[in-house]
């Protein structure tokens, strides 16, 4: 018997060291840490949160921020329900790159969302040992909009933030964005986000029932793939 009311995919993106990690780390693990390790690819988690009587589950997909690996993380945009575009406030660069992101969220995600889920592993340069789990390898929607939900981050609020408020504002405009800030350092700010997500895809889709078909790949759920393929 299912323990939730709700499934969905939710995808994190954004430039490399922008904090996307951590923020899962302290949401999921409740857990921190300075040591800045790379994403390998992806990595995944879940996390169910009580709505008062609704119990929603969230596949959270971690991505990684460097280039060599965008063909990779592009085929898990497909069939997101929401994707969290992640900036750091002290790094104007990260900001400006948030609309390339939602550029690729929008693309990819539209050109991948008829496709099957791959069965096959990902190409190198992934080396790492593979584990097999289970994905989703369709979505069933219920009621509503099946246009995904984006949310921009301004991560790291407990450093001096250099971006504008008015810069934020546009940008939250421009791609019909929710804005949410937070510091995973601090565990300030973080809940919020998820908690708006879960409310406003229930809202939105209703129920979403995950198919999952077995398939490996070089990540496995709660644990990234890092250590030594860092750089």
């Amino acid at each position: 018997m299912e323990d939730y009311d709700a499934i969905y995919k939710v995808v994190i993106v954004g430039d490399p060291g922008t904090g996307k990690s951590s923020l899962i780390n302290r949401f999921v693990d409740d857990q921190y840490s300075e040591e800045y390790l790379a994403t390998i690819g992806v990595d995944f988690k879940i996390k169910t949160i009580d709505l008062g009587c609704k119990r929603i589950k969230l596949q959270i997909w971690d991505t990684a921020g460097q280039e060599r690996f965008r063909s990779i993380v592009s085929s898990y945009y497909r069939r997101m329900n929401a994707a969290l575009v992640v900036f750091d406030v002290n790094n104007g660069e990260t900001f400006h790159n948030v609309s390339h992101w939602m550029s690729e969220l929008k693309l990819k995600g539209s050109q991948l969302s008829t496709s099957k889920l791959p069965t096959a592993t990902p190409p190198t340069p992934l080396t790492a040992p593979s584990v097999t789990f289970s994905t989703p390898a369709s979505v069933t929607f219920g009621t509503g909009a099946a246009e995904p939900e984006y949310i921009l981050i301004g991560a790291k609020s407990d450093l001096d933030r250099i971006v504008s408020q008015d810069d934020i504002s546009d940008m939250e405009k421009r791609h019909n964005m929710k804005y949410f800030t937070c510091s995973a350092k601090k565990g300030t700010g973080i809940e919020p986000i998820f908690t708006y997500l879960a409310e406003t895809l229930y809202a939105k889709i209703g129920k979403v029932q995950l198919h999952a078909q077995s398939r490996t790949i070089p990540t496995t759920p709660n644990q990234s793939l890092r250590s030594r393929f860092c750089c």
